[in-house]
């Protein structure tokens, strides 16, 4: 088993959090995810249980989320939208059909899949922390976590 670096997962973690501008106790929450992600097993069922096994992750980073999917648009900084509103549950549940494999080089899976669910932003706070614990779950660098890439050349909340 690796030896967990956690000097490095708390200044991974931080980093990502102050990149997209939340407090401190947005960066507990989120090291509180994580540690429940260590745990694991996760997303071992089927699609449905997998929707909800990340809306749970969700809620746990971002509790004002509730755990719900966004019904409202957004637009990035950069001037484009995310997934319509209309489209994001359904869109959300073919990415939980198709998710990377666990230790999956970046380039092969886990930066598409994660571009793509940033894309389609499922809910409406959270997105990007949750992504930076996923990028790193898949990835299988959870033990020395990697810095979220930069996918839209902009923060992404």
């Amino acid at each position: 088993m690796q030896q967990m670096d956690l000097e490095e997962i708390g200044r991974v973690a931080g980093r990502e959090c102050a990149r997209q501008q939340v407090d401190l106790e947005a960066m507990r929450r989120l090291l509180a995810a994580y540690e429940y992600v260590l745990k694991g097993p996760i997303f071992k069922g089927n699609p449905v249980q997998i929707t909800m096994e990340i809306r749970e992750l969700f809620y746990m980073v971002e509790p004002k989320t509730r755990g719900q999917l966004r019904r409202t648009p957004v637009t990035f900084k950069n001037g484009g939208t995310s997934c319509p509103p209309s489209e994001v549950a359904f869109v959300f549940a073919r990415l939980a059909e198709n998710l990377p494999r666990v230790g999956t080089s970046t380039e092969d899976e886990v930066d598409p899949w994660l571009k793509h669910f940033l894309w389609v932003h499922p809910c409406t706070d959270g997105n990007g922390r949750l992504a930076w614990l996923l990028y790193n779950y898949f990835g299988d660098n959870m033990h020395h976590p990697l810095p979220l890439p930069d996918y839209f050349g902009e923060e992404i909340g």
